[in-house]
């Protein structure tokens, strides 16, 4: 009976929490239409990389159940970053990022193209899911803490990209 009991007190909770995450990723996918000026609060740090200065700013909140919620803009680029999780071993991570990739597809339905991808030369993380659209492309992936590290962590990041061709997001000036 306890334990029953302690379902019973849990359920709301847990499914409360994934609500409330799939509604508030709804509306960062939204505001991706504005370049996530709704999110975008103070300056946190500026980045050099050989292309430009990439600027940092701090979200006004944050993404349920995630950690350092940040706005990354680079010329031409908007990206709302955040972790998911942190700490797992590649099973549990790949589990994760499976339950992850359903959340999301249910938040998005069926208008972005889902795409798995694989670690290569050319991406940082050892597996995750691509979900794009237009210019718009949310992706979830397991990253090494190290390059010979057993620990991973999960990131999760909306990209939208200037480009005067797509549809999806346009800049106003």
């Amino acid at each position: 009976m306890r334990f029953f009991s302690t379902i019973l007190f849990l359920l709301p909770i847990v499914l409360l929490g994934q609500t409330n995450f799939n509604s508030q990723l709804g509306e960062i996918i939204k505001d991706s239409t504005n370049y996530f000026r709704s999110f975008k609060s103070n300056f946190k740090e500026t980045r050099f990389t050989e292309a430009a200065a990439d600027s940092i700013f701090y979200t006004k909140g944050t993404l349920d159940g995630t950690s350092n919620n940040e706005l990354l803009i680079t010329p031409g680029e908007y990206i709302f970053m955040a972790d998911v999780a942190d700490s797992l071993d590649e099973v549990n991570g790949r589990k994760t990022l499976n339950e992850l990739r359903d959340q999301i597809n249910s938040v998005l339905g069926n208008e972005f193209n889902v795409e798995e991808i694989k670690s290569s030369d050319g991406n940082p993380s050892k597996w995750g899911w691509d979900f794009s659209k237009g210019n718009v492309t949310v992706n979830i992936g397991l990253f090494p803490h190290k390059k010979d590290s057993n620990l991973n962590w999960i990131g999760l990041a909306i990209s939208v990209f200037e480009e005067e061709d797509k549809t999806v997001a346009k800049k106003d000036n």
